[in-house]
């Protein structure tokens, strides 16, 4: 004959419903993050599609990732574009570790009052991947899992096939900003962060940060919220890197100067 099962004293079922409780607590879902829509109105063919700024900081707890990594993950076409971007060395090699956070440019096209970067990047699932863990592990926050599956007209976030592929609709813009030209900087704001201390740090205004995220607070700020912050031509390296790298421009013209040169002695 089987053992009852023990019977819990009278005095400990008032502890039931708060047992109860804080399971239920434990087994709630974090809240998901909240999808950041930029701003970006721009309608004519040359003003909307620019060059946008990424901040990509990877998650804590995640190995120190390289330069060729950042690149292979954001589909870059240039290193040495990378490396000027964030004030580093030309010499630096594609495996050394990658600051965090890095500067990331990529393009921008605003399409229906908002931006988000044009193609790339893009993401193949891997086996274990979850839409969830791809924004906010591979992407650092920069997207939301939602941004991913309409972009990608998933209907089940929860089932992605191996080897898919993804776009990744990171938020940006082309807007001038008080009828100036600036470039549109992504930015996850860290824990511990303020928009006073995040307008320092870039050179811009609590003000300014304020209106172009439709803030009507600074003390609304979150932690991991994905904001616009428009960077002046001096806090941007765009006035060092163009459409096309003062750094390659002057690669490109002195291998034609070499290659005049060698032509030159070999006709001579």
């Amino acid at each position: 004959m089987a053992a009852a099962m023990p019977r819990l004293p009278a005095s400990s079922s008032p502890l039931l419903p708060c047992l109860l409780l804080l399971l239920l607590l434990l087994a709630a879902p974090c809240p998901a993050a909240r999808a950041a829509r930029f701003a970006c109105n721009a309608t004519a063919p040359r003003a909307s599609t620019c060059q946008a700024l990424i901040s990509y900081a990877p998650p804590n707890g995640k190995a120190a990732a390289t330069l060729a990594a950042v690149r292979a993950l954001f589909q870059l076409r240039s290193h040495r574009a990378l490396l000027a971007a964030n004030g580093l060395p030309l010499s630096t090699p594609p495996t050394a570790p990658a600051p965090a956070p890095l500067r990331v440019r990529l393009p921008c096209l605003c399409s229906g009052g908002a931006g988000a970067t044009f193609q790339r990047p893009t993401y193949r699932v891997r086996a274990g991947d979850t839409l969830d863990a791809i924004a906010r592990h591979a992407f650092a926050g920069l997207v939301t899992y939602q941004d991913i599956a309409a972009a990608n007209n998933v209907s089940d976030p929860n089932k992605v096939a191996v080897g898919q592929q993804l776009w990744i609709p990171v938020p940006c813009s082309c807007d001038p900003v008080g009828g100036d030209p600036v470039v549109h900087l992504t930015y996850v704001a860290p824990a511990g962060s303020s928009v006073a201390g995040i307008a320092q740090e870039f050179g811009s205004t609590e003000e300014t940060i304020l209106a172009v995220n439709k803030m009507p607070d600074a003390k609304g700020l979150l932690a991991g919220q994905v904001l616009d912050v428009p960077l002046r031509s001096k806090q941007s390296p765009f006035n060092l890197v163009p459409s096309r790298s003062c750094v390659l421009d002057l690669f490109d013209l002195f291998s034609r100067f070499f290659h005049l040169k060698t032509k030159y002695i070999h006709l001579h």
